[in-house]
């Protein structure tokens, strides 16, 4: 039985408008339950789990990895087939609760190994892991050429070794045209790219 885990970053979750992002997520995981009803889903919402809230510090740095979260949610990962994340860019990257969650799992000899220590390569741990993402922005793309969470992302997993298959962007949604349009609304055009993505996650 293969094994999911779903992960919520959105800070605008409770935004009355909703989260493209997160809409876009909900709509993949129904989906894919409907064609995989023997999958597993795991549910990580990084705005509640302790994991996306403690930032590392200078004042934290020894106990940050050494608390259990890191090897707790690595162990996870290690156990697990796919991911599915939900990510807006927030002031030009992803939320810091995404960025609190890799900072647990991106930890040397656990999730990767550094070029130095090998024969000049970095190596990835996780390659047993599928990911897609879903992400959204408020400009459209390309208008701040200087700003890819998206390409951050990508990078980040491959780099861990997974399989990382075409991330879905719903962009613009601050615009004139759609800023007064809630969620469902603004991933209206990509309901099609979501629902055959599924098919072959």
């Amino acid at each position: 039985m293969k094994k999911v885990l779903y992960i919520y970053a959105s800070p605008l979750m409770t935004n009355p408008k909703g989260s493209s992002c997160t809409e876009a997520l909900n709509l993949f995981k129904k989906e894919y339950e409907k064609l995989n009803p023997t999958h597993e889903s795991i549910i990580l919402d990084l705005n509640k789990d302790p994991i996306g809230q403690a930032s590392l510090t200078a004042h934290n740095f020894e106990a940050f990895f050494n608390c259990g979260k890191s090897d707790k949610h690595i162990q996870q990962l290690k156990s697990i087939d796919k991911v599915v994340i939900a990510s807006p860019m927030i002031n030009f990257n992803y939320p810091s609760t995404l960025k609190n969650y890799l900072d647990r799992i991106l930890v040397a000899n656990k999730t990767f190994k550094y070029k130095y220590d090998g024969k000049g390569e970095s190596e990835g741990l996780l390659k047993n892991l599928k990911v897609q993402l879903l992400m959204s922005q408020g400009a459209t793309l390309g208008w701040y050429p200087f700003a890819s969470h998206v390409d951050t992302l990508v990078g980040t997993w491959k780099f861990v070794g997974a399989k990382v298959t075409k991330p879905i962007l719903i962009h613009g949604t601050k615009i004139p045209e759609n800023i007064q349009k809630n969620s469902q609304e603004q991933i209206k055009n990509h309901k099609e790219k979501i629902i055959e993505a599924t098919k072959t996650f």
